[in-house]
């Protein structure tokens, strides 16, 4: 129901003959939106996407997964990195190494192996997961909510949000809307762009903002994001390239996720657990030790043995001297 409100609500501007004014618009947007992201947060709260991506660091390193795996089912959250390796500027290429970080209510672990021919080794299991996990996992998942990680609603719901501008623009792909906004919070600002493509639940298409901050400095963050149709109201990003530029030239970052396989069911739970990976299922906490007077102990028939037989040969001795004396 909720997919097909946001569907009928979307047409209802195309069927209405004119364009709708700025006031109009806006309104419609921020009646939605927050539906809308609803929506797309639980898209990405069930699914299973393969592909490759490709970081560019601010000191020249680039490192590329060639064979990504990212899933989610619930509360349970794993990114696999396949095939990574990097180079930095006058050093070599460093050899494939594989790496695993997972985060479930329970537990999370961290693991990794050297060489593609190796098996796994843990490098962390715990109940307590790495600050930055979600905002990492949100790179390959939730770019059709959030940028820069942070939501967009979550700027929008924020008092200093400010909007300069709503206008509606027609692409080849459809009707998309273009948002001009400023955002100043107490040691942070950002002003620009966001382009939203009201068909697909109100995703993010493009990102166009200048951003600074106390510890970022001055940064311009730009992204576009494209979606594949997985079947009716139901999209999900499958290409996503981002610049974040400083103002030295030389100093950018450039990310590149490409996801060609992506499924929404039948998620293997085994790609949560450390038995996907070869290894053991191991208790966060240690198993509670049975008590010695526990039945199922071996030590205690040997010990009550023991006692019958102490007993027994203490009533015979003592039954021999009492015929004695007699």
């Amino acid at each position: 129901m909720t997919t097909l409100a946001l569907l009928v609500s979307s047409l209802m501007v195309a069927q209405v003959g004119g364009q709708p004014t700025r006031a109009e618009l806006e309104s419609r947007w921020r009646s939605e939106y927050p539906m809308a992201v609803a929506e797309l947060t639980r898209i990405a709260e069930n699914f299973q996407a393969k592909g490759s991506i490709m970081f560019r660091f601010m000191s020249g390193e680039i490192m590329t997964t060639n064979s990504l795996t990212v899933a989610a089912v619930a509360d349970k959250k794993v990114v696999v990195k396949d095939k990574r390796t990097s180079e930095a500027p006058k050093q070599p290429r460093k050899p494939y190494q594989s790496d695993v970080s997972c985060k479930t209510k329970e537990y999370s672990f961290v693991l990794n192996k050297a060489d593609p021919s190796l098996p796994y080794l843990i490098q962390y299991y715990g109940e307590s997961p790495d600050s930055r996990f979600e905002n990492i996992f949100s790179i390959y998942a939730n770019a059709s909510t959030t940028y820069g990680e942070r939501t967009f609603l979550d700027r929008v719901n924020h008092p200093s949000f400010s909007v300069k501008s709503v206008e509606s623009l027609h692409r080849s792909d459809g009707e998309v809307v273009r948002i001009e906004f400023s955002l100043n919070e107490k040691d942070y600002e950002e002003a620009g762009s966001v382009i939203l493509d009201p068909a697909k639940h109100w995703a993010i298409l493009d990102v166009d903002v200048h951003m600074k901050g106390k510890e970022l400095g001055k940064f311009h963050y730009t992204s576009k994001t494209k979606y594949r149709d997985l079947g009716g109201t139901v999209f999900f990003p499958n290409h996503v390239e981002y610049f974040g530029k400083t103002d030295d030239p030389d100093h950018y970052e450039h990310r590149v996720l490409d996801l060609d396989d992506i499924r929404l069911e039948n998620v293997s739970p085994e790609i949560f657990r450390l038995t996907g990976y070869g290894l053991p299922d191991i208790p966060l906490k240690p198993l509670k030790s049975a008590s010695f007077f526990s039945y199922q102990n071996p030590v205690l028939w040997v010990s009550l043995f023991l006692a019958a037989v102490s007993f027994g040969l203490l009533w015979i001795t003592r039954n021999r001297k009492a015929a004695t004396s007699i």
